[in-house]
Parts: C-alpha cells; sequence; structure tokens
C-alpha cells in the first residue's frame, strides 16, 4: 500500500472505495467552504479595494494542503486500480475530469489480490 508519500496517515488507509469516498466527499465540502471563506475575507477590506497579504498566504496554505490531500487520494486509488499515477493528469481537464475521477476512483472495484503496487487493499468493499 505504498503510495510514494513518505509518513502521511493517507498512505496508511486501505486503498478501496469507501476510503475514497470517505475523503473525497468531506474534501469536496473543504473546498467549497474554503472558497468561500476566501471570498468573504477578499471583500472585507473594502476601504483600500486591495486584498490583505494574510488573506493570500492563509488561501495559499490551505490551497496547498487541499491539493495534497486529492491527489494523495486520487494515487492511492489509482495504485489500487493497478493504474499509474500518470492518469493524474486526466483529472485536470475541466468537468470531463471530475465526471472521470467519480466513475473510475469511485465506482470501479481495485484489483483484487496483489498488483504491481502492493498488495491491494486489506478488504474489498
Amino acid at each position: 500500500m505504498n503510495a510514494g508519500a513518505a509518513g502521511s496517515a493517507f498512505t496508511e488507509w486501505p486503498d478501496n472505495r469507501l476510503t475514497f469516498w470517505v475523503v473525497f466527499v468531506p474534501w469536496l465540502v473543504l473546498i467549497f467552504l474554503f472558497n468561500g471563506a476566501v471570498g468573504g475575507l477578499a471583500a472585507y477590506d473594502n476601504r483600500t479595494g486591495a486584498v490583505p497579504v494574510w488573506v493570500w498566504l492563509v488561501g495559499l496554505i490551505v490551497s496547498i494542503l487541499l491539493i495534497w490531500i486529492y491527489f494523495a487520494i486520487l494515487v492511492k486509488r489509482l495504485h489500487d486500480r493497478d493504474k499509474s499515477a500518470k492518469w493524474l493528469l486526466l483529472s485536470v481537464v475541466p468537468i470531463i475530469g471530475f465526471i472521470w475521477v467519480i466513475v473510475e476512483l469511485g465506482c470501479f472495484k481495485g484489483t483484487v489480490g496483489a498488483n504491481r503496487y502492493g498488495s491491494g487493499g486489506s478488504f474489498q468493499i
């Protein structure tokens, strides 16, 4: 179950669809909440019309964290499906990539047993 990321709690989880959905849905909610919060904070300083620097810094840090979580869970599922991380490139295509992530990684079963990326998930759903 090695996803290539060292020392992460995400890389120690079982590789299966349930884990994907348990992480992906809250991630999606966080993205919407975060975007709304940053938009609200950016509009907060109406006197100067400029966005405060701290909003940009917090936004950058949280964005990097959320992007890392997104790619970590996608790589886990790709490896569970015995596919290379190169398939991540498809996930960044607008609309088509999101549909592909939902169908390919959220609906299809992973490899039963060992594959070229490890022993597979500890259980299959």
